[in-house]
């Protein structure tokens, strides 16, 4: 953190402090708090109680949160090839494997390797500026018309969220991020 505000010309502005949230001793006067704790199912990595703790302790009334929005979405998905990708030309009875795998979640991040049967629903969202608490992420549902099923491979859970407002990111549209695909 230190080199990169060398190189972009503001050290003499940051001040960086290392360690927990919890335990840092620093006085409620800061204009922004950034989280980059996002992970692939958005609130797997704690970005709510994070958010909560730093907003509590150390944002300014009125300061800006980044990001300020997070939302977990998902959308029916044909995968193509990819659903069946087993070993050719090899002799063995897969069967046994490809029954695990229905039951196994993808990670991909080439989102070309599969199509949308249908739009994205978001599942459950968290307003980082108002939340008191990590939202149930116990019993998400949604569902879909679809009219061809047999092309229904698995449903596709992504992150959406707003670092500010007027800003919107998708982990559908980031590269580095995957797609989580149940088959």
């Amino acid at each position: 953190i230190k080199e990169l505000c060398r190189a972009n010309g503001v050290a003499d502005r940051v001040q960086v402090i290392h360690g927990e949230a919890a335990q840092v001793d620093l006085p409620r006067e800061f204009d922004i708090v950034i989280c980059e704790t996002v992970g692939h199912m958005i609130f797997d990595e704690q970005i709510v109680s994070l958010m909560v703790l730093a907003r509590e302790c150390f944002l300014k009334p009125g300061g800006v949160m980044i990001p300020d929005h997070v939302a977990l979405i998902a959308a029916p998905v044909h995968l193509g090839e990819t659903a069946n990708r087993w070993p050719v030309g090899i002799d063995l009875d897969y069967s046994p494997f490809q029954a695990l795998a229905r039951h196994r979640p993808l990670a991909l991040t080439d989102k070309s390797r599969f199509e949308f049967l249908a739009g994205a629903k978001e599942l459950v969202s968290s307003d980082l500026r108002t939340a008191q608490a990590p939202p149930d992420v116990k019993a998400l549902a949604a569902s879909w018309e679809i009219p061809d099923t047999e092309k229904l491979d698995g449903i596709a859970v992504c992150v959406e969220m707003r670092p500010t407002v007027g800003v919107e990111l998708s982990t559908l549209d980031t590269p580095p991020w995957s797609a989580t695909i149940y088959p």
